[in-house]
Formats: C-alpha cells, structure tokens, sequence
C-alpha cells in the first residue's frame, strides 16, 4: 500500500501488526505483516498483560531495534532487518524484539544502573525466545502458513534453528553441572556483561540454555511477561542479579514462582531475596 502502513495484522493474543512499506526488497508489506501476526499468535497468548498490544514496523539497514519510547498513538516501533521473502528471518527477529516489549523492557528507563546492568540477562532471553518461535511456527507452517510458499519451507524454520543452536561458541564445557550449568561461566563473564550487554557470543551461551528452560518448564514462556513490572531502586552491594530475580518472582502469580525461580539456580545464585538483599519498591 502507497503512502501508510499495510492494514494491521490481528493475532489471537489481540496483537496488533503493522508493517510501513520501504526497504523490504520483494517482500509485500502486507505478506510481512500476515507472516508477523502468525509469529505473535503463537507468543503473545501468553502475554495477557500485553493484550491490545500494537506493533508498528519498519525496515532500517542498521540492525533490529525497539524503542523504548511509543508513537504518539501508543504503539510500540520495532524495527527490522530482512529483505525479500525469508520467513525464517522474519520470525526470528520479530520474536527477539517482542520478548522485549513483554518483558516490559520500557520499564527500565525507570530503574537504576545496577537493574540496568542485568540486561544482558533479558538479550540472552530474547534470543531463547526467538528459538522457540522458529520451533514453534516451523511446526504449523506446513498445515497453516499464512502466505503461500514452497511446499515443505517449514523446514527452513527448524533448519535455521538447528544452525543457531548447533554454533560452537554456544556450547558449555563437558562435565557442566546440568543443576547449575552457568554458574562457573558467569562467575567468569558477570564484569563484562554487566559493563557491555551485548555481547552476542556471551549472550548466546546463556540463550541455549533458558531455551532448554522455556521448552521443558510448564509456564516458563508466560512467566517471562512479568519481569519489570515492579521497579527495584536499591539493592545489596553485587546482589542486583539475586534482586532482579526476586523482584521477577514476587510480581509472578503464585503458580509460576517455582518457574522462575529455577532460573537463578541455572547461574548458581542463591534463592532470590537471600543474603541481605534489600528491595525497595518505587
């Protein structure tokens, strides 16, 4: 469509997408959006907080971003960085940067540094999220895609998956205790994330890992949309990762806190709120 947006794509999880033209090489706007509403109508059910949701996308050459300001109509501006008719891509990053709106990454310009500096966390679990999404629509492409394709491309979906997550640099050591398996690599990485949050190697060490936590933990996708909802403002010296988590798990319904708090066990943090940690609310 000349001038404006394509018609918003509408998900089950009452998503809203909108895709602006420019950019996209031979990708139709309204295909993309069509192909973006079926990502979300496998994620954003999960996500109820988030219901009413409307994404408003672009195409930009400088990498995939959302902003953590909205259009002045409240939607959220997500940027992408495909071209042409690659699904697989599509989906992939389209599901990064929503597993940032639904984990309320807006929040943070209203948390200090020390919250700030657990990013790297949420990169790693936007990108865990992403994975999921490939598994996920490469499942029900074949039986329901939403465009018309070659037969058999849902196998693009689960090959592309299988290529991320098969990369050397993801790959723990041998003998890694399967409780606590990051908890030696963080030790050794914490200082650097903490300053950079995007270190992409780094990140994806972790994102294999929460992935494995997101297929095998009932509730862990939906216990994922209520991080940031409560702001943390002081905490313990070096106890801001026990308390991010603990501010995760207390704003959790009461069924999904065993969920969450599985998570710090991964890293070998202790239970969340122990060790003197102090939480303050805003």
């Amino acid at each position: 469509m000349r001038g404006g947006a394509s018609q918003p794509g509408r998900a089950q999880g009452a998503v809203s997408i909108r895709v602006r033209p420019g950019g996209w090489g031979a990708a139709d706007p309204r295909e993309i959006a069509q192909v973006l509403s079926f990502v979300a109508d496998l994620l954003a059910p999960a996500f109820p907080r988030h219901a009413g949701d409307v994404i408003d996308i672009s195409y930009r050459r400088e990498g995939p971003v959302t902003l953590l300001e909205r259009l002045p109509d409240g939607a959220y501006r997500m940027y992408l960085t495909v071209q042409d008719t690659r699904w697989e891509q599509f989906t992939y990053q389209f599901a990064h940067e929503y597993c940032h709106i639904v984990t309320n990454a807006e929040q943070r310009s209203n948390q200090d540094a020390a919250v700030r500096g657990t990013q790297w966390f949420e990169e790693s679990l936007c990108e865990a999220v992403a994975l999921l999404a490939l598994e996920g629509v490469g499942a029900r492409w074949d039986q329901r895609a939403p465009v018309v394709t070659v037969p058999g491309y849902a196998g693009a979906f689960h090959r592309y998956a299988e290529l991320l997550l098969n990369q050397a640099h993801r790959r723990l050591p041998p003998g890694t205790s399967a409780d606590a398996p990051l908890e030696n690599w963080y030790l050794a990485n914490r200082a650097a994330l903490e300053v950079d949050p995007y270190q992409r190697a780094k990140n994806e060490v972790v994102a294999n890992v929460l992935y494995t936590w997101l297929r095998g933990s009932q509730g862990a996708l939906e216990s994922i949309g209520y991080i940031g909802v409560e702001g943390l403002q002081s905490v313990g010296e070096g106890q801001a990762f026990a308390a991010y988590f603990e501010r995760w798990r207390a704003a959790s319904p009461e069924r999904l806190r065993g969920t969450v708090t599985r998570v710090p066990a991964l890293f070998g943090v202790a239970r969340p709120g122990a060790n003197g940690t102090r939480l303050v609310g805003r």
